[in-house]
């Protein structure tokens, strides 16, 4: 099996669609189509390349079955890169199986009343729809906040939220206040445990037009603070619609009286998606950088959550100055009125006419002021919570990037070793082979410059002083005649510098090769925690961006029927004030 560079050949990681012959796509798929899905599924895995002198690298596959048919809620195109949407196809991440392999679901385990109670409800109840049909009874959401509440301590003034939960089906009602840092390490705590979901996000403390316009009562202004319940309010009914942030134990412990929360927070237990996640080696090795074999498919997210954020922010900015007319014309048209109904006093013939008249700018003042909030809490504050939402995303992706970075770091840092310890092995046998080569010349010198010793059984000294001196030497003695010199190793403080300029480069070789050999292992478990985390990471993050993208289109339908709505009101109310004042001007009389 031989390895492929992933940094230099991309064949590893891409497949075209014309060679996939099972679901299996790799994570990296871009395809020979221009189009790519906005946030599309992640459906694959690295493809095999075999070969018959080398291990294979570990593949990552991951099977996904047809997508079943799509409901009327769904986004029904493909995003390409100057579309302006999400696709959340309804794809599983899991092997498929036959009907009678399916595992029936099972029975969640509840920590609590209020858990079973939450995940009892439909969302519909946390988050109503807006009906098309006006009707003087607004639904309200399960969870309320119904009042905001000034206090003091010893650090200062602020602001406690009475937060009231009532689920009469489960003889559920609860009351609470909490100040908006703890709405805010609330929030903190669920985006650090869940880096896979999109949290949603709470409103901005304050911002700095604030602090300049309102000069250091930002934190009082009843507008602001109106602003922030309403938000905080949507905040904690988006957790309990959400399939895992509304089972977490501190979301429920955050609604009950009489908890300590700093005590919640400290003792929370520790999501299932943080246990065993041991990436310090890994850490070590990456940097940021721009991943040379990017998936196109969340790169086309990425694209698609900076257009997103751009339109939302255009259009929020857009939609403030539209309030900001509004609020300016209801004050116009009531100093309008009270204008003319001065005016009406001083007239005769046509007292009446003018009076009706400023009456009519009396309650377009009226009328006005009242789009003007509805504008605010039906389109600012929905684009508000959005742009914040797709800075939430872009935060869930860039984490995405650090485990893909991981990867593909371990990865090239376990090619580089192996073409070191190839280069090593390389070195070692070649100089083996000079050794050999060296040992048998010297061997056949020795024999060819010296007489060939006659073996005897005489004791060494036995013919000393004899002048018939022969070369023959004691059986005893022939090994020692041929070993090789042995030249004494260097003792103390040559030792030292022997060692410190690498004296012996074969034992420096063998020990850099025994330690390239034992960091391969340790790489290659690396690799492993990385691969796993990856699939892991795409998988989660492709779910919540499907179902943040259907909630998606239920926010904008809803916001856009309200807003809808508020204006047909404000123009039917216009009318009927300007229909009164045509009938009192109708009865002047022309002489």
């Amino acid at each position: 099996m031989a390895f492929v560079d992933p940094l230099s050949d991309p064949s590893p990681f891409y497949t075209p669609p014309a060679q996939i012959s099972s679901p299996t796509q790799s994570i990296n798929n871009p395809t020979d189509s221009s189009e790519f899905d906005s946030y599309g599924r992640i459906t694959g895995g690295f493809e095999e390349h075999s070969s018959d002198d080398e291990p294979s690298e570990d593949l990552l596959t991951e099977n996904a079955p047809e997508p079943p048919p799509k409901s009327d809620m769904e986004a029904s195109f493909v995003g390409s890169s100057s579309s302006l949407d999400y696709d959340f196809r309804a794809t599983s991440n899991s092997t498929s199986q036959s009907p009678t392999e399916t595992k029936a679901p099972q029975a969640p385990v509840f920590t609590s009343a209020i858990d079973r109670a939450i995940f009892s409800l439909p969302s519909t109840d946390f988050m109503p729809l807006t009906s098309s049909v006006p009707s003087t009874i607004t639904p309200e959401p399960v969870i309320k906040l119904m009042s905001a509440e000034k206090n003091h301590d010893s650090t200062g003034s602020f602001t406690t939220y009475l937060i009231h939960t009532e689920i009469p089906s489960f003889h559920i009602d609860l009351e609470t206040k909490h100040r908006y840092s703890e709405f805010e390490a609330f929030q903190k705590y669920l985006v650090r445990s869940y880096p896979t979901v999109v949290v949603p996000p709470i409103p901005e403390k304050h911002t700095i037009s604030d602090y300049a316009t309102k000069q250091g009562k930002a934190k009082d202004d009843p507008v602001t603070i109106d602003k922030r319940k309403r938000m905080l309010e949507t905040f904690l009914n988006r957790v309990a619609i959400h399939p895992v942030l509304r089972r977490d134990v501190v979301f429920h412990k955050f609604l009950e009286p009489g908890i300590s929360w700093h005590e919640a927070l400290t003792n929370a237990p520790l999501p299932a998606s943080l246990i065993n996640k041991n990436k310090s080696a890994l850490q070590k090795l990456t940097e940021p950088r721009t991943l040379r074999n990017p998936d196109r498919q969340f790169g086309a997210a990425e694209d698609y959550t900076l257009r997103f954020s751009s339109r939302m922010s255009h259009a929020l900015n857009v939609e403030r100055r539209l309030v900001k007319l509004t609020q300016e014309s209801s004050q116009t048209y009531s100093e309008l009125g009270a204008t003319f109904n001065a005016w009406s006093l001083s007239e005769k013939d046509l007292s009446e006419a003018i009076d009706q008249v400023g009456q009519a700018f009396d309650s377009m003042s009226t009328v006005t002021n009242q789009l003007a909030q509805a504008m605010e809490e039906r389109m600012t504050d929905p684009l508000q919570e959005y742009v914040l939402f797709s800075k939430a995303i872009e935060k869930l992706l860039n984490w995405r990037h650090d485990r893909h970075v991981e990867f593909e770091v371990v990865t090239e840092t376990i090619h580089n070793k192996k073409k070191t310890l190839q280069k090593l092995e390389a070195s070692e046998l070649e100089a083996q082979r000079l050794a050999a080569a060296l040992r048998a010349e010297g061997t056949l010198g020795h024999r060819q410059h010296l007489p060939p010793p006659s073996i005897s059984n005489e004791v060494p000294g036995e013919n000393r002083g004899q002048d018939n001196q022969s070369s023959t030497i004691p059986a005893n003695t022939f090994s020692e005649y041929y070993r090789p010199a042995i030249t004494p190793r260097p003792q103390g403080f040559l030792a030292t510098i022997n060692s410190l300029i690498d004296n012996d480069p074969e034992v420096t070789r063998r020990n850099t090769i025994s330690k390239t050999r034992d960091s391969l292992v340790s790489l290659e478990e690396q690799r492993k925690i990385a691969l796993k985390d990856l699939q892991t990471a795409n998988s989660e993050i492709q779910d919540d961006l499907d179902r943040f993208q259907s909630r998606k289109i239920v926010d904008f339908r809803n916001f856009f029927l309200s807003y809808a709505m508020a204006m047909k009101e404000y123009h039917r109310r216009s009318v009927l004030a300007w229909e009164e004042a045509k009938s009192a001007v109708d009865q002047i009389s022309l002489q």
